[in-house]
C-alpha cells in the first residue's frame, strides 16, 4: 500500500503532538484550563478524521477533566500520580520495560533519537523514556513522511513510516498496558480523579489503531488486516474490539468502555474469548 496524502499523515503529527503535550507537567493555569476544556475536543476532531472510534472514552475523559474544577486540582493530581515519592505510577516508561530507571530501554531510546537526528530540548527536565519525548519523535517522523510525500518522494515517505511503526511497536506498544494498569489500580485504590486513566485508554486505542490500520503499521509482520471498512476509512470493527478486550482482560485491565462503542458485538467477544481459552489449554 502507498501513503495516502500529506494531509492524512499530518493528522498523525497533530495526534502525537497533542498527546505529547497532554502528558507534560501541568505547569500553569493556561495549560490546566486547556487540558480541562479543550483537550477532549481536539482529540475528538483528530480521531474522527482518522476513523479512530474513541468517542465513549473521550466522553469519560471530558467529564473527568471538567470535574477537576480549579486548575490547582489538576496539578495536585499529576503530582500525586506521577511525582511525589513514592509515586504510584511511573512516567519513565523504562520502569515497565526493564523494571528499573536508567535501564537498557532508556539508553536505547537515546541511541534511536541520535540516529534519527533528534535531541532532547535542554529545557526538558526528564529522561528519554518519558511519554512526551517519545510522542514528539513520533510526531516528527509523521511530519517528515508528510513532507516527503508532498515532494513526490514516496519511498522516502515509506521509510519514515516504517521508522514510526517500528518505534511504536518497540516502545509505546510494549509499555502502554502496564502503564494503564498502574493508573487503573491507583485511581481505584486511592480514589483519584480518573482523567489520566481515560487518557491512557485513549492512548492504548491510538497505538493499536495505528499499528493495525495506519500507514505506519503496514510493513509490520504481526499486523492484523483491517476487518471493517466504512466510507473508505479504516475503523475498528467488532472483531478488533473483541481482540483488544481480550488483551486488556488478560492484562488485568477493565474493558467495559469498549462495550459502549457502536461497533461492539458481544457475540464476537464471546467467540474470541472461547477460542483464546481453548488455545491456552492446548498450549498447556
Amino acid at each position: 500500500m502507498s501513503p495516502r496524502s500529506p494531509a492524512e499523515l499530518r493528522l498523525r503529527t497533530d495526534l502525537w503532538l497533542t498527546l505529547a503535550r497532554a502528558w507534560m507537567v501541568p505547569s500553569d493555569a493556561r495549560f490546566c484550563a486547556s487540558f480541562s476544556a479543550d483537550l477532549a475536543a481536539d482529540l475528538r476532531a483528530i480521531a474522527r478524521e482518522m476513523g479512530l472510534e474513541a468517542e465513549a472514552i473521550l466522553r469519560e475523559f471530558e467529564e473527568s477533566a471538567r470535574n477537576l474544577g480549579d486548575p490547582v486540582e489538576l496539578q495536585r493530581l499529576y503530582a500525586a500520580l506521577f511525582l511525589v515519592p513514592p509515586a504510584p505510577v511511573a512516567l519513565n516508561t523504562g520502569i515497565y520495560l526493564d523494571g528499573t530507571l536508567l535501564g537498557p530501554s532508556e539508553r536505547e531510546l537515546n541511541r534511536v533519537y541520535e540516529r534519527l537526528g533528534f535531541r532532547l530540548d535542554p529545557g526538558f527536565r526528564d529522561l528519554a523514556d518519558h511519554p512526551s519525548a517519545q510522542f514528539e519523535v513520533l510526531a516528527a517522523l509523521f511530519e517528515r513522511a508528510a513532507q516527503a510525500l508532498a515532494r513526490g518522494e514516496e519511498n522516502t515517505a515509506r521509510a519514515f513510516l516504517r521508522e514510526a511503526g517500528d518505534f511504536l511497536a518497540a516502545y509505546p506498544r510494549r509499555w502502554i498496558t502496564p502503564f494503564a494498569a498502574a493508573l487503573e489500580r491507583s485511581c481505584s485504590e486511592r480514589g483519584y480523579n480518573p482523567c489520566y486513566l481515560w487518557l491512557a485508554r485513549f492512548l492504548w486505542l491510538a497505538i493499536d489503531h495505528e499499528l493495525v490500520h495506519g500507514e505506519a503499521g503496514w510493513h509490520l509482520e504481526e499486523k492484523v488486516a483491517p476487518r471493517a471498512v466504512e466510507d473508505g476509512n479504516r475503523v475498528l470493527g467488532a472483531e478488533d474490539l473483541a481482540e483488544i478486550a481480550i488483551r486488556l482482560e488478560n492484562a488485568g485491565l477493565s474493558f467495559e468502555h469498549l462495550r459502549s462503542m457502536p461497533e461492539w458485538k458481544e457475540e464476537s467477544y464471546r467467540i474470541r474469548r472461547t477460542l483464546s481459552l481453548k488455545n491456552d489449554r492446548e498450549d498447556r
